[in-house]
This record gives structure tokens, sequence and C-alpha cells, in this order.
């Protein structure tokens, strides 16, 4: 592969099992619990959904491994984001979505990453009672012939009467209660009978465009 080899000396303790197997060799779950210690918040989020959706491990196994430890650095982040990860969130954009949108804001809770009406598409986040689905998405893959899939996507539950809004990586991150009053003036018109709640960031902000 090309890439460097490092070797560390395990720690006693550090673990409630020692490395199994010959030659000796970690656990799915010591392996992601120790590559993602020193990671950066965005790396660290992406490490763990992809270990989870590749199937090589689940929430509870590696809840059951950091458990075990007696130190770990994102101990409550990780906490957090498997609970996300359980709930179906897959990305560290849907993981801003979830945290700064949604939740926050009293949202309905979305259904995430399902097919929906025999249709091949996988959406990111489905309010199913109102027919809306909100996709999450950076510019990498929706450009071009990604566009265009994005397109016929969006027409084809445009003729059964279901409406996409789309929402960029700058929108949730930068602007996520102007999305979620977008999101409930959506659902509101679909007979949500329910009320957005204003978060810190609009209880601080002076204009709700500028949150």
């Amino acid at each position: 592969m090309g890439g460097e080899w490092h070797f560390s000396r395990e720690r006693p303790g550090a673990r409630s099992a020692r490395s199994v197997g010959a030659p000796p060799r970690l656990t799915v779950e010591d392996a992601v619990l120790d590559l993602s210690a020193p990671a950066g918040a965005a790396d660290f989020v992406a490490l763990i959904t992809k270990a989870v959706q590749s199937r090589r491990t689940t929430p509870r196994r590696l809840h059951e491994a950091l458990s075990a430890r007696s130190r770990y650095a994102h101990r409550e982040l990780l906490a957090d984001i498997l609970g996300d990860v359980a709930a179906g969130a897959e990305s560290p954009l849907e993981m801003r979505f979830l945290h700064d949108v949604e939740r926050p804001h009293g949202l309905p809770r979305g259904d995430r990453q399902r097919r929906r009406h025999g249709l091949a598409y996988i959406s990111d986040v489905g309010y199913d009672d109102y027919q809306i689905l909100v996709e999450l998405h950076g510019r990498t893959g929706h450009e071009g012939v990604g566009r265009f899939r994005d397109m016929m996507r969006d027409n084809r539950f445009a003729l059964i009467e279901w409406i996409t809004p789309r929402y960029g990586w700058y929108e949730v991150v930068y602007r996520p209660c102007l999305v979620a009053f977008q999101i409930a003036a959506v659902l509101v018109a679909r007979g949500w009978d329910g009320l957005p709640t204003r978060c810190h960031r609009c209880l601080n902000a002076t204009d709700l465009d500028l949150c």
C-alpha cells in the first residue's frame, strides 16, 4: 500500500482484554478506538461512521469496547456520535443536521437512509408523514452526471407529490436556524401542527437570516 507502519506498545490495563490471535492483533473495535483517539473532530466523525457503515462493527460493540477502557480522549463525544449513528446519521454533515438543525429546533424526528415507494434512491432524511425528503450534500458527487441524477430523483418523487429541499455544508453549519425554519414552514404547509423552537443561536440573533 505504500503507507508507513507505526508500532506502539500496549499499556497494561488500557483494555479489559489483551490482543488475541497469532500473530497478536487488535479487535476491530480497539483498532477504531486507537485510530480515532488522536483524530480531529471531522476525521473522528468520519472514521466512526465509516467503521459502522461498513458493518465491520456496531455501535453496541464500540460502546462495550469504550466501557472497557480506563482512558479515552473523546469518551463523551464518541458516546454521542454512536447514538447518532444508531439513529441513522451516516456522515459529518448529517451529524451536524441532527445536532444543529433538527433537535434544537424541535422538528419531528426524520427517518434516515431509507428507500421509499419502491424507488431505488436512498434518502438522507425523510419526514414520511408529510411527504418531505431532505437531502444533504457537498459539491463533490453532485455536479455533472451527479447533478442530473439528483434532478431525476427529485422529479420522480415530485410525481408522487414528495418535495425535496436540499442543503449543503454552508447552510447546515453556518445557517442552521434558517434551514430549520424553512423546513418547519414546509412541514406546516404539509400538515404538521407543531411549532419550531428557538435555539441559543436564534435567541442571540437580531435577524433570523443572520443565524
